[in-house]
């Protein structure tokens, strides 16, 4: 089903039914399934598009819409190995890495290729396990980054297969102190610390990936002055890759539903990361990645701290941690507004 509509009762999140083609010159202005937004909306302002033909569904045929397919299948593979490895490492029994890359070579090239990838994250969560989702969105996030950074598309797979197992060494930490809901002791983030190390051991003895692989994950809670873990290397001793892993895993972390603490929005998560910069994460990587994540926000609904939900209408391109938000007739600029925050992007 399809309703045409003016510009004007066009809403933000909004999906269009067909092609917006240039009556002049017969060029496609904006391609079928688009999610409009009030840049887009402007844009075909600009080029006096007065009217579009919109999808007319409800929430759950708008995600199947947006949902990237090949993706998601590619995704959902990657997942089931990682469960299973996993559960037998958790078992005591022989573990296998699928000598088959072909999972993470779609992976890779459709999230460095997805136009919106922010979107595809929330879709993407299949299971309600941190363990799990983080390994995978940690995947798909520096697949998207490596193609910011202009890398091949080798490299792209393998920052997706470090992404993706960087964290697996927690299985060899008692589950009493990874699902801990208070804060750790010193003894016990100790053995927290220990878990690259782990996971560097694991991939290490059970796959044939190679050292960028292992570096990857080995060092992605190193930090540029020295004060990370597990060995304290400092500056040009952490590969670009374990830089890349470490930002995405940080982002990651912070938007995401921790058994110790609920989730932040991308917004807080950006300025963490801003704040990190120079002293423990690497400059230019922070800043490719914040400068292309921006992109994804405009159009997604919010949910507010008073408990009202708007939709993001505008990222300034200066302040992109305050943006502005309709609710209702109102716009919030969060520029102005402190008494009130974002709590989290819900699509």
């Amino acid at each position: 089903m399809a309703r045409k509509l003016s510009l004007y009762e066009v809403e933000d999140g909004m999906i269009l039914a067909e092609d917006v083609v240039d009556e002049v010159t017969g060029n496609v202005l904006m391609p079928k399934d688009s999610v409009l937004d009030f840049a887009s909306k402007n844009r075909l302002e600009n080029y006096h598009v007065h009217s579009v033909l919109i999808v007319d569904t409800n929430d759950e045929e708008k995600d199947s819409i947006l949902m990237n397919a090949v993706l998601t299948e590619s995704y959902n593979a990657i997942e089931e190995e990682l469960v299973g490895i996993y559960e037998d490492l958790k078992s005591g029994k022989e573990i296998y890495f699928s000598e088959d890359d072909n999972k993470f070579e779609i992976l890779s090239r459709e999230a460095a290729e997805e136009n919106d990838i922010l979107s595809q994250l929330y879709l993407l969560k299949n299971k309600d396990d941190y363990t799990y989702n983080h390994g995978m969105g940690v995947g798909v996030l520096a697949a998207k980054l490596g193609g910011w950074l202009n890398l091949s598309a080798n490299d792209i797979k393998k920052l997706s297969i470090a992404g993706t197992f960087h964290d697996i060494g927690k299985v060899k930490i008692d589950d009493s102190i990874v699902f801990k809901r208070g804060p750790l002791t010193d003894e016990e983030y100790e053995e927290i610390k220990k878990h690259p190390q782990h996971s560097y051991d694991i991939v290490k003895e059970y796959s044939d990936y190679d050292q960028d692989i292992l570096d990857a994950i080995h060092h992605h809670h190193e930090r540029l002055d020295g004060s990370g873990y597990p060995h304290g290397l400092k500056g040009d001793e952490i590969s670009m890759f374990a830089r890349i892993i470490g930002v995405c895993d940080v982002y990651h972390a912070i938007i995401s539903n921790r058994v110790y603490k609920p989730k932040d929005s991308p917004f807080k998560a950006a300025r963490i990361l801003r704040e990190s910069s120079f002293q423990h994460l690497d400059p230019y990587v922070v800043r490719v990645f914040l400068d292309n994540i921006s992109r994804f926000y405009v159009g997604n609904k919010v949910l507010l701290s008073d408990g009202r939900k708007g939709t993001i209408v505008y990222i300034d391109q200066v302040d992109r941690d305050a943006p502005v938000v309709k609710v209702g007739e109102e716009f919030i600029d969060f520029k102005v507004r402190r008494d009130i925050k974002i709590l989290e992007i819900t699509i």
